[in-house]
């Protein structure tokens, strides 16, 4: 029937009827005819807090834009919840007793009109460094635990996978075991010859090998160790020359001498007697009729008992 509603009205009557006021068989809302507006636009219109005091008047197109920042308007205190105008409500608040605050040291928050006194903050600002230190406690427990077990997965690493590209030293055999077992395993007074390992190789073919020194007849812990190919038990140094694996250099002369060293600098027909890098060297005397010669810095060895000699290979 295109006749005009405020929108409040009209909400109000669809809210209980189907049809228009006018009786339409159907309300259907449509647009405002643009007369409507145009004659709605030159209105003045005087501010809905007028009750409060605002004698603001606007037009038409501009008066909730000024309804919604009216200073007029009442808002409600944060602190005793009472409805102060807005204009006033900093002011009000700024006295008001229930309003709480948080005081700037302790960040302890309480009502405006309570006292709090220099000792109490300080109070409240020493629980709270002990709480953050009992946190700070428990966070380093935390990461001492866990530090703990990173080292026990490394530990584990280490024993699946050696470290391949240098000489190794106080390494557990425990660590090994899982992955390593024992094929040689003799004093260094033992008479070690070249026979003995080129039959070893047998055992290990197209694996790795570990050749190490042991202090101790009851230790289990390899005082020096480097790894390398099942091919060194086959070497001929004085044809092939010295291998490099990696940072080991190995050498086999038969009937002479077996072992690594961290340089190339060594003689395979005597003792490797170097003392450059001397903690990292290992030398076995080969079908000489006698044993030795050195374990790291211990040299000689002809007759000791206490050294042991150890070839151990990859399960």
């Amino acid at each position: 029937c295109d006749n005009v509603f405020c929108t409040s009205c009209i909400q109000q009557w669809t809210n209980n009827n189907s049809s228009c006021p006018f009786r339409c068989p159907q309300f259907e809302e449509k647009r405002c005819p643009p007369m409507i507006n145009a004659l709605l636009s030159k209105l003045n219109i005087k501010c809905k807090f007028i009750g409060n005091g605002c004698t603001d008047v606007h037009l038409y197109d501009s008066i909730e834009k000024h309804e919604k920042n009216c200073q007029y308007q009442q808002l409600k205190c944060q602190g005793c919840s009472d409805l102060v105008l807005k204009k006033d409500l900093t002011k009000h608040e700024l006295v008001c007793a229930e309003v709480k605050v948080e005081c700037i040291k302790c960040k302890y928050i309480y009502k405006q009109h309570d006292k709090h006194e220099l000792v109490e903050c300080l109070s409240i600002r020493l629980d709270i460094a002990e709480r953050n230190a009992q946190s700070s406690r428990g966070k380093i427990e935390k990461l001492e635990k866990m530090v703990e077990n990173l080292e026990t997965i490394l530990h584990e690493h280490i024993s699946i996978c050696p470290p391949l590209n240098q000489i190794l030293q106080n390494i557990p055999l425990s660590s090994l075991e899982k992955n390593w077992y024992i094929i040689y395993d003799h004093p260094y007074s033992w008479i070690t010859t070249t026979e003995e390992l080129r039959q070893l190789y047998i055992k290990c073919i197209d694996k790795r090998i570990l050749v190490g020194a042991i202090n101790g007849s009851s230790s289990t812990v390899l005082a020096l160790a480097a790894i390398g190919p099942s091919s060194i038990l086959q070497l001929e140094t004085h044809v092939n020359g010295s291998m490099h694996y990696s940072d080991v250099y190995w050498y086999l002369a038969s009937n002479k001498a077996f072992g690594f060293s961290p340089s190339p600098i060594v003689n395979p027909y005597n003792a490797d007697t170097a003392s450059t890098d001397g903690d990292k060297r290992l030398c076995w005397y080969l079908s000489r009729g006698v044993g030795g010669y050195r374990a790291g810095t211990a040299i000689d060895l002809l007759n000791d008992n206490n050294w042991r000699k150890v070839i151990m290979t990859e399960k």
